[in-house]
């Protein structure tokens, strides 16, 4: 039978094959006038958004009727519009060690046209960025990728921007409520999502995930006739029971089972590393640090009901559970320490969580923590890993410190701490000479402030100088040539994109600049021992990107040829268009243009 006298419902039925994509459908629609009006049928073009852009179930909290072709069309638009800005930022600011806001005040433009009550151009915008930063060839568009982490973390952060203002507002108040399971929810939501903007991460999907490890506790306690199948068959049923303090200590207990089991635990070996702290990575490894663990675990046997509360005590986050009712202040209450599988101690034993051993407990140790108060906590664990030496030496851009004190200042709002960690971000600004018109705003904000009059004062010139300095900045490159050039110290034996490795300290590295001689100053090379070196100053030198994520600055007679490997470092990208196995990395345009005659064959 031919497929021409099929009726359009079973037509129909054949488009919305899992199969098929938006190219086979238009494929189909310039086949006749019939197949066409078929085509455009809204509840294929649904499909197809649904299954190659969004889940349009979700995005649709309107009632009005959508014109899902349109959005497909709207979408493949944005999407190139996003491609070519961003892809013509290298060209821009190849000299530029880090951008401004005011460098990506195009994509803010983009932000500005949107209706979010009508459209979703700024999801498509963030989507486009992710479907290109996530793509599993990791070692092609490296200079898109570079640049596209930055426009998907500027981007994210203005849209999050009014959600965390939000989540300040609701927690002004001190009602039972503001400290609902829920809110603390939101924090791990708001700070995993606000630090990994190259993933969506909503609340939707976090919650889903709590949701099915509740349901899975609820079937142990089942399994084990804690509860009855027939009376409490979800969760809840379970959270409107009337518990007591000794059926609700039987609950904790199964649920330190069940988590034991799942292989959840803290991670002692790997205590600071940032993805304890995101709530997304928690799930997936299933380790984490006191404070995460201890809100997930908040979180989940809230939804069972059972009420428990986070513990801002020192050092080490607890929750306390009101194990006896009847008695009054804090000696109602036993600890949880989730860290150490969901161990119970009373008021007492806590003290042996405080070095030197044997402290002497204060009643403030033991108050609740509000959710405001849980996500500072949090941030100011992020903002010590981020300022750690260890870590800044892998990320001379300051990424995670920048990032968490840029939400820190939103979430405090106000006080002496406020002014720290503005204090901080200025002096990261000016170090990366950016972002000079939110330090004068800041500084004009803070400048009647009594005691750091003077400092302020200092910060706003210093910005204001960098400002006017950055302006005269040629952004022309200027080419190191090989052909016709003489090199009285040695040859340049490796090109930009080599990939070579240190005879001494055996990192792995990436060749991305050179030099005939040493052109640091005399006391970086009496404080780097390279006056006692063979060759001394007076031999190339090469720039390498290494595989800790750290740039070296490494002498000729160091460094030796090795098979080419991925390096893993974030700013790879800059210089880098794609890895070749082969060969090595080969060059982007700039970088080109930089050392014109380096080829690699």
């Amino acid at each position: 039978m031919s497929i021409q006298i099929l009726p359009p419902e079973v037509l129909e039925r054949i488009l919305l094959s899992a199969n098929l994509t938006h190219k086979d459908i238009i494929n189909f629609s310039l086949t006749c006038k019939r197949f066409q009006m078929c085509s455009d049928s809204n509840e294929i073009w649904r499909e197809l958004y649904s299954k190659e852009i969004f889940d349009a179930l979700n995005l649709n909290d309107t009632e009005e009727e959508i014109d899902w072709k349109q959005q497909f069309i709207v979408y493949t638009q944005t999407s190139r519009l996003v491609e070519e800005k961003v892809t013509s930022l290298s060209s821009k600011f190849y000299n530029r060690s880090e951008l401004s806001f005011c460098d990506l005040k195009e994509f803010d433009d983009l932000l500005l046209k949107r209706n979010p009550s009508k459209d979703f151009t700024h999801l498509y915008i963030l989507h486009s960025l992710r479907s290109k930063l996530n793509d599993k060839n990791s070692n092609t568009d490296l200079t898109y990728k570079y640049y596209g982490r930055k426009v998907v973390s500027h981007v994210h952060h203005r849209l999050l921007t009014s959600d965390v203002k939000q989540f300040v507002q609701d927690t002004n108040s001190e009602t039972d409520e503001q400290n609902s399971y829920e809110m603390y929810e939101k924090v791990l939501v708001m700070i995993a999502s606000w630090c990994q903007p190259e993933k969506q991460i909503t609340y939707e999907s976090v919650e889903n995930s709590l949701d099915s490890l509740a349901n899975k506790i609820l079937e142990l306690l089942q399994l084990k006739n804690i509860v009855d199948r027939n009376k409490i068959q979800c969760l809840q049923d379970l959270r409107t029971l009337d518990k007591t303090p000794e059926f609700e200590a039987i609950v904790l207990d199964v649920t330190n089972e069940f988590l034991v089991t799942e292989g959840f635990d803290g991670n002692k070996e790997n205590y600071y590393l940032p993805d304890n702290s995101y709530i997304n990575r928690v799930l997936e490894t299933k380790l984490g640090i006191p404070i995460s663990l201890s809100l997930m675990y908040l979180c989940l046997v809230g939804r069972i009901g059972v009420n428990v509360e986070p513990v801002n005590f020192p050092r080490h986050f607890l929750l306390r559970w009101r194990q006896y009712p009847t008695r009054t202040g804090i000696k109602q209450f036993t600890y949880i320490d989730v860290f150490k599988k969901g161990a119970r101690m009373q008021e007492s034993e806590t003290s042996e969580l405080l070095p030197p051993v044997g402290i002497a407990l204060e009643p403030d140790y033991f108050h609740v923590a509000t959710p405001r108060q849980t996500a500072q906590r949090m941030l100011r664990n992020l903002i010590a890993i981020g300022s750690s030496s260890s870590h800044t030496s892998r990320d001379s851009n300051f990424t995670l410190l920048r990032s968490t004190l840029e939400l820190m200042l939103l979430v405090v709002n106000r006080g002496a701490e406020m002014s720290d960690m503005g204090f901080m971000l200025i002096r990261i600004y000016l170090q990366l000479n950016i972002n000079h018109e939110e330090v004068e705003r800041m500084c004009e904000e803070w400048q009647s402030v009594p005691g750091i009059t003077d400092q302020v004062e200092y910060l706003r010139l210093h910005s204001q100088a960098q400002k006017e300095a950055l302006q005269q900045i040629d952004t022309e490159i200027t080419p190191k040539k090989r052909i016709n050039e003489e090199f009285p110290h040695g040859n340049i034996r490796f090109q930009v994109g080599s990939v070579t490795r240190h005879k001494k300290y055996k990192y792995i590295c990436v060749v991305y600049g050179w030099d005939k001689k040493c052109t640091a100053s005399q006391t970086w090379i009496r404080q780097m021992k390279v006056d006692q070196l063979p060759r001394k100053e007076t031999q190339p030198f090469y720039n390498v990107l290494v595989m800790d994520g750290s740039n070296r600055y490494a002498a000729d007679e160091n460094l030796e040829p090795c098979d080419p490997i991925p390096i893993t470092h974030p700013e790879i990208g800059k210089y880098f268009k794609e890895f070749d196995e082969e060969r090595g990395y080969i060059p982007n345009d700039e970088l080109i243009k930089e050392y014109p005659d380096d080829r690699l064959v």
